[in-house]
């Protein structure tokens, strides 16, 4: 007869262990005490086949894994992936192309159906002005006056007030680096005068009368000369004169930035009206004033204007 378990029970080999006692003891042959069977044994029944967890396959096949996706239908993956990006490209540039999905609103302008929504939300691009023929007239000659403007930015007057500035900016400079030096900022003083002389200078060489100017900062500022009447417009001495005028204002704004510089540190303000400095001053008050300049600097600026291919900017 063989014995028969259920599958809950736990069936264990023992074995005799020697002993001086009368009693028998056993022990498992895995080691630990030894179960018994829930129930007792049922004889006359065949031994069931040993199980094992590792399932059964034929030979010379290897063993399914687990938790791993076959080249098969990971070739489909991909497949299905390139396929939704490229539709998700074209439906992109059917958008763009030809609102497909008709996100884009439009307007009615003058019979003609304009969208009035770019592609991602921009905002619609501006539509062309129509202009007329004054404010053409204007543009033309605010060209004019920019390009009457780049030729006396090769005069000897420029010139002569680029190297002033350049130096006082460096007079600045070296009063920064030793601000308790009366003398450097007495020497500062005197080239910022000597640089708003060289000012004055330019417009003596450059004269402009304000009454033909007119309400421009800039010669981009097209609305400005477009409030030009004719008359104005076909003047070119109205180009020189406002070219003039837009290049000296860009200077002075230079040299006023040098002064605001300077007078935020109390000793270089405080030698601003020291009697060292007072010639210098006075030099600038008579040109200002008076429009005296030394013959030795209006000789200068009356040189024939310097040619840039041959001799380089000096400033």
């Amino acid at each position: 007869m063989v014995p028969d378990y259920d599958d809950d029970d736990v069936v264990e080999d023992y074995e005799e262990v020697s002993s001086s006692s009368d009693v028998r003891r056993v022990q498992s042959a895995q080691g630990g005490p030894v179960q018994r069977p829930s129930k007792g044994v049922k004889p006359s029944e065949p031994v069931r086949p040993p199980t094992t967890a590792v399932p059964q396959v034929p030979d010379g096949q290897p063993l399914p894994s687990k938790g791993k996706i076959s080249h098969k239908s990971a070739k489909l993956i991909w497949i299905i992936c390139i396929g939704v990006s490229l539709l998700g490209i074209a439906a992109f540039v059917l958008d763009i192309a030809f609102d497909a999905f008709g996100r884009r609103g439009t307007i009615n302008d003058g019979g003609n159906t304009v969208a009035n929504i770019r592609p991602h939300n921009l905002p619609a691009k501006k539509a062309a002005e129509t202009l007329t023929e004054h404010q053409i007239r204007a543009r033309a000659f605010a060209v004019s006056a920019y390009e009457k403007g780049r030729e006396m930015k090769k005069s000897r007057a420029y010139d002569y007030i680029r190297i002033a500035i350049k130096k006082v900016r460096e007079a600045q400079k070296a009063g920064m680096d030793d601000r308790g030096n009366d003398e450097i900022w007495i020497a500062a003083w005197q080239q910022w005068y000597q640089t708003v002389y060289a000012l004055e200078l330019f417009r003596y060489k450059w004269p402009y009368n304000m009454d033909n100017i007119p309400m421009v900062n800039s010669f981009k500022h097209y609305e400005g000369f477009e409030e030009m009447t004719e008359e104005a417009l076909k003047n070119e001495d109205n180009e020189r004169e406002i070219a003039a005028y837009l290049i000296y204002q860009e200077l002075e704004h230079e040299i006023n930035e040098v002064k605001k510089g300077m007078q935020q540190i109390a000793k270089a303000s405080s030698m601003m009206t020291s009697e060292a400095v007072k010639p210098a001053r006075q030099k600038w008050e008579a040109a200002r004033d008076e429009q005296k300049f030394e013959q030795a600097d209006l000789d200068d600026v009356n040189r024939a204007p310097r040619n840039p291919d041959k001799e380089p900017v000096p400033y």
